[in-house]
C-alpha cells in the first residue's frame, strides 16, 4: 500500500513537472504576469500595494477541483512566495475567507489599474 501510494504521488508529480514545463503553460505564465504586473494581489486583498517576491502564479480554483481551469487567465494571479503559503494554510481552515480576500485584491487591482 506504501509504495501504491508513493507511486501515485510520482505520478501526480511528473504530471505536474510536464504542465509547469510545457510552453502552453510558460506562454500562460507570462500573461498572468503582464496582466498583474507582478502585484501580489493576495496582499492587496488587504491593501497592501507590493510587488512579489518570487513570483508564484495560484490557481483560485485549484487544479485538482476543476482541471479545465488550469489554463484560465480569471483563475489565475500573481502572488509572492510567503503569500502562496499563506493562502494554502488558510484553503484548509477557511476557504471560503480566502477567496474573498482573493477576489478583494482582484477587484482593487482593477480599480487602481484598470
Amino acid at each position: 500500500e506504501c509504495a501504491n501510494k508513493y507511486n501515485k504521488h510520482r505520478q501526480k508529480s511528473n504530471e505536474r513537472l510536464k504542465l509547469y514545463n510545457s510552453s502552453t503553460w510558460q506562454q500562460c505564465r507570462k500573461n498572468v504576469r503582464l496582466k498583474y504586473l507582478d502585484y501580489d494581489i493576495w496582499l492587496l486583498g488587504i491593501g497592501e500595494l507590493r510587488k512579489c517576491d518570487g513570483v508564484v502564479v495560484h490557481h483560485i480554483v485549484e487544479r485538482d477541483e476543476d482541471p479545465e481551469l488550469t489554463f484560465a487567465l480569471d483563475n489565475l494571479i500573481t502572488v509572492g512566495t510567503d503569500s502562496h503559503a499563506e493562502i494554502h494554510v488558510m484553503y484548509k481552515t477557511d476557504k471560503e475567507a480566502a477567496l474573498a480576500r482573493i477576489i478583494e485584491g482582484k477587484r482593487k487591482f482593477e480599480e487602481m489599474f484598470g
